[in-house]
């Protein structure tokens, strides 16, 4: 999604950036850095995972694979690990791009074996039943989100900046780019 930000065919993107669970997400800043873009907003909320099946699937018994995005699957671990000290035979695909694809995997792909894990909006738009709610290791699970865009548009309101850095990986280098701000007595 940064990638089409920033070739310009949308005109904003909202990404994860961290997680209170799993911390930094790295890859989003290291796609931020390969594609001129500018943080416009940004938002920490509240996420839930949903355990979602097809309509038919009636139980955890008829569910062989569990597909999601790396980021739910470690913010489910305690979950998962429950689950499979009962079904050591469960796969668990964690190599889905988002939530929401895996979720529509589950939906188009008619088999009542599939679950993905995801969020009940996600489970209302493809149809899919919550077979077990609130997942998640933590029921304080927040996420901090930002909304990109092509051009500045800081809001009027603003009051953080963020700044990323490309240095050379040498001894002082992160002191010299630092020491400029300090050097015009600017608190950071």
């Amino acid at each position: 999604i940064v990638r089409s930000l920033g070739e310009g065919s949308v005109e904003r993107a909202i990404i994860a950036v961290a997680n209170s669970e799993i911390g930094t997400l790295a890859d989003a800043f290291e796609a931020m850095g390969e594609h001129e873009v500018h943080i416009t907003a940004e938002a920490i909320l509240r996420v839930r995972h949903q355990l979602l099946v097809a309509p038919e699937t009636e139980s955890l018994d008829e569910i062989n694979l569990i597909r999601s995005n790396p980021k739910a699957i470690d913010q489910c671990s305690a979950y998962i690990i429950s689950l499979l000290s009962d079904r050591p035979d469960l796969l668990i695909d964690r190599t889905g791009t988002d939530t929401a694809s895996c979720a529509r995997q589950v939906a188009e792909g008619g088999d009542p074996g599939m679950a993905a894990i995801a969020g009940r909006r996600t489970a209302e738009r493809y149809g899919l039943k919550i077979l077990e709610a609130d997942i998640e290791d933590n029921s304080n699970n927040l996420t901090r989100f930002w909304m990109l865009e092509g051009e500045a548009r800081p809001a009027p309101d603003a009051d953080t900046t963020s700044l990323m850095l490309a240095l050379p990986h040498r001894s002082g280098a992160l002191y010299e780019a630092l020491g400029v701000w300090a050097g015009r007595g600017i608190n950071l």
